[in-house]
Order: C-alpha cells, then structure tokens, then sequence
C-alpha cells in the first residue's frame, strides 16, 4: 500500500516539474550570389583605336609651268623606286606639266654644249699643230738672224761693213729672239684657254644635265604607293615650283592610334600581336605594337600605343555567299554623252572596243545613269558605232571621240569602263569599286591580345576557393542550402575566371561570401545578388 501511494507522488511530482525549454533553431546564414549566365568577354575588353595613316605627303612640282594632267581624288597609284639612279618601279603619274619650253631648253643646253666642244677643239689643234708650227719658224728665223749678226759683226771688225749694218743685224736678232718668246707664250695662253674652254665644256654639260632634270620633273610620280585624298590645281592652271599639287596618303601598311592606361602600358612590348574587329560579324584582323610614346598625356595621363597592320581592298559590298561575287566587275562607268561641241562622244581608251565588225560599245540602255550603286548589276550587249574624226580630252584624263552613229543607242545610254574580253554577244557585270578596309579617320575596336577569351559561365575569382592549379570549389545556393561543386578553371578575364563542372549551368547563383567558411548542405538566405560588370 505504501509502495503504490509512493509511485503515485513520484508520477504527480514529475508531471508537476516544470519543463526544459527546446533549443532554438540556427538562423540561415545571409550571403550574396552572382547568377551564372553564358558571357562573351570579348566585348568588355575592346578598346576603341583611331585609324591614321602611316606616312601622307603633299606632293609637288620641282619646276614651274601649266599643268595639262593631275589625278582625280580617289585614285591610288603605285610608287616609284628609284635606287643607284636606276628606276626599279617606274611608279603612277601623279601629274603632267606643259614640256615644250624644258624641250627649248633641253635643245638649248645641247647646242651650247656642241659650241663649247668645237671651241675646246679648236683650241687644242691650235696647240698641238699650229702654235708648235709657229715656235719652230720663229727659232729658225731667230738661228738665221743671229748667225748673221756674228758675221756682220766679223766683217765690222775688218772694216769691211759700218756700224750702221751692226747695229740693224742685231737688232733684227733681238727681234726674232722676240718672236720665239712670244711663240712660247701663246703656247702658255692657249693652255689657259683650253682650261677655261674645259671649264666652260663643264658648264655646259651641267646645264645639259640640269636642262634634262627639269624636263624629267614635268612629270610628277607618286614617292610612295596611296591614295590621292586632295587635289589643289586642275588641269589648265599654273603650278609655281615647290606648290602643293596634290595630297598622297600611304593606305597599307596602316596604324591605328589607342589610349590606353600606364599599367596597360607597361605590359605591352614592341611586336605584341593584336586583333582589330573592322566590321561586326566579320573575322578579327591581327596587327602588331609598332610604337609606344615615350610620354603620357598631360590631361588624361594615358599613354598613346601604335598598332600597325597591312590593310587591304575590299572589291565587293556583298558577302562570298552573293552570286554577284561570280560576276566579272567593272569599276566605272559613263554615259554616252553630247559634248559641249554639240556631238555625241564616247570614251576611246575604257568604252570604245573593236573587231572584224568594226568598233563597238557594250551599253545597258536600260541602266539608271543616275543611280549605279556599288553592287548594280548590267546587262550588256554589244552595239557596233560609227565614229567620226573629232577628239578631245577632258582635263587629260578621258579622251571622247566622236560618235555619228550610236547604232540606236539614245543618248544617256550607260557605258561601263573595261569590260572584260569575250566573245559573247551579251553578258553580265557587276558595278563595284574596291574599297580599303580600313581608312584614317575610321573608329575600330582592338583587342590588346592575340587569342580572345572563349564565351562561357565566368563568376568572379572571389567566388572560387583553390584546389589546384586549375580546379576550385564554388558553392552553389539551391532552395536555401549549400551546394558545394568542384570545377575547372579555364580563360581569366581581369577579375572572372570561366569554369566548367558538373551542375555549373547558366542560372546557378554562386555564393560569393564566407567560401572559407561555408558548409555543404548549410542554410543561407540570399540578402543581394551581384551581375557581371563591363
């Protein structure tokens, strides 16, 4: 009895005992993530470059005079070497002066020339013949007359002839003595005169020269190969010695100017590749570091780096893919026109063809004249023409002849230049005008590298806790809880490394705080999320 009441105070007892309290739940740790997306570095890294060109010149006359050609703005011409006063490449003709008063002078140094040769000539036959002929007459004459005054002189002494007779024979000796010495000093002045003659022979072998110099210089070359980017004079008007005629710009090789910062300076050496994005959607071009500035620029203490690339003529406006591409091309065309005389003319050197019919043109009559966009495509045909005698030049660069039957072509009808040879009747060209692909002036993206980061996942590298040398851990939140993930660590990108591993996916959200510290399958609560910044 006494047991039951006992275990029935211990029950009542420990049900009244107050109970312990439950231990609180850990609170979810707050991090930040970065959202994993699929990214194209190249972008953030394009620094933009200016396009300048490498060398340009203004071009000009070393002699004076009337210009009767100069280049169209545009053109592009091959430069001339001249190397141990050979020409190597005979180069462009720039431009082309009026010859004929350098002709009057080259004719006019050639004969003075001959004149002071036949003077020289004469001069020396005078020394080597006549002047020695007249020397050995007057030393003879001299032996004569002294052998005569010593007898004259005997015959004195006998009383035989008077002193009067002495005195004549002596001083016809001193005359003839005179003689010879005289014979020997024209001998001395015709030396001189040969010299001063050679001098003169001298001079005018240099005018000559300087004669023909300025006769070659009518004709103006392009020093270096470019493209004629300014025209000062026309055709017609007077070019002064040493006045710009024309502005040649040096299109390949090309530089292409950047600003970049003292740091990205220092990494960068002479020859280092780099690629240049010229047009979006095209392959990248390499160029390499050409120079680097000695200083930085006082206003925005950057540093100027040169990157020097071949450029090159893009032909066609479409792409390889365009069946234009097949087709042969024509640079230029002009209409068949009416002269300022009242009478059609054609172009004689790029239009006019002929064949066993007789001369023809190839002609779209039904092309727009006003509109021939790069890319137009003609339909040609042959038309024979008649062609009359009148011809004249347009400000030496076209020669128009005339036409007096066009064949039933209307005037307006268009003409290409140099249409490729064929036997065919009919065919088909394509309007387009080479273009370089990078010109002064122009903007162009670079990148300060040789091989380009490939696309991927990149998170940031104070996501990532090391491994190794290329493998990490990140930690992944997924429904509030840790995942931890081991990865490859691939191309770096100033602070984000691209990575790959299994459940590293584009829209994973990677912690980026306490990765020293995180526990797989730990709580977190995401309090910010970070974006990949440019």
């Amino acid at each position: 009895m006494n047991a039951k009441i006992t275990l029935l105070a211990t029950v009542l007892l420990a049900a009244c005992a107050p109970k312990e309290p439950p231990k609180p739940r850990e609170a979810p740790r707050p991090v930040t993530v970065f959202k994993l997306q699929e990214a194209d570095p190249v972008k953030p890294l394009l620094l933009t470059g200016s396009v300048r060109s490498w060398k340009e010149q203004a071009v000009a006359f070393e002699v004076e005079g009337v210009v009767r050609f100069v280049v169209e703005p545009g053109t592009n011409l091959e430069g001339r070497w001249v190397e141990d006063d050979r020409v190597r490449v005979e180069g462009g003709i720039l431009a082309r002066m009026d010859t004929q008063s350098y002709e009057i002078a080259l004719a006019t140094a050639a004969a003075a020339v001959e004149v002071a040769r036949e003077k020289l000539d004469t001069a020396r036959v005078q020394l080597a013949k006549v002047l020695p002929a007249q020397l050995k007459a007057a030393e003879a004459n001299l032996i004569r007359a002294e052998e005569e005054y010593k007898r004259e002189e005997m015959l004195y002494k006998k009383e035989a002839v008077s002193k009067v007779d002495v005195i004549r024979k002596r001083a016809d000796r001193d005359a003839r003595d005179a003689n010879v010495e005289e014979a020997k000093a024209q001998m001395d002045a015709q030396r001189a005169e040969i010299k001063a003659l050679q001098a003169q022979v001298q001079r005018a072998k240099e005018r000559l020269r300087q004669a023909e110099y300025d006769l070659s210089r009518c004709s103006l070359y392009a020093p270096f190969s470019g493209e004629i980017s300014d025209v000062y004079i026309e055709a017609g008007g007077y070019a002064r010695r040493g006045q710009k005629v024309a502005h040649l710009v040096m299109m390949t090789p090309i530089k292409v100017d950047l600003a970049v910062s003292p740091a990205t300076a220092a990494k960068m050496r002479r020859g280092d590749a780099v690629r240049l994005y010229v047009a979006e959607g095209t392959d990248p071009v390499f160029g390499s570091v050409y120079e680097k500035a000695t200083t930085a620029d006082p206003e925005t203490r950057t540093f100027r780096i040169s990157i020097i690339l071949k450029n090159s003529r893009i032909r066609a406006p479409f792409g390889p893919e365009d069946p234009r591409t097949a087709l042969p091309h024509v640079e230029m065309t002009m209409p068949l026109v009416v002269s300022a005389q009242g009478y059609p003319v054609v172009e004689e050197r790029h239009c006019l063809r002929e064949d066993d019919g007789g001369h023809y043109v190839w002609a779209d009559p039904a092309a727009d004249i006003y509109s021939v966009p790069d890319g137009t495509v003609l339909n040609l045909k042959k038309y024979y023409i008649k062609l009359g005698k009148r011809r004249h030049s347009l400000q030496g660069l076209y020669l128009v002849r005339e036409v007096v039957d066009a064949g039933g072509l209307p005037i307006g009808t268009l003409l290409p230049f140099d249409v490729p040879a064929t036997e065919a009747e009919e065919t088909k060209v394509v309007v387009a005008k080479p273009q370089w692909m990078l010109r002064p002036g122009q903007l162009v993206p670079v990148l300060l590298t040789k091989e380009a980061p490939k696309p991927g996942l990149y998170v940031p590298m104070d996501a990532i806790l090391p491994v190794g040398e290329d493998r990490g851990v990140l930690f992944l939140e997924v429904d509030g809880r840790v995942r931890r993930v081991e990865v490859r660590l691939l191309d770096r990108v100033r602070v984000y490394q691209r990575v790959e591993g299994e459940g590293v996916a584009a829209g994973a959200r990677v912690i980026t705080d306490y990765i020293h510290f995180l526990q797989d399958g730990e709580r977190v609560r995401v309090t910010r999320t970070r974006e990949m910044k440019s």
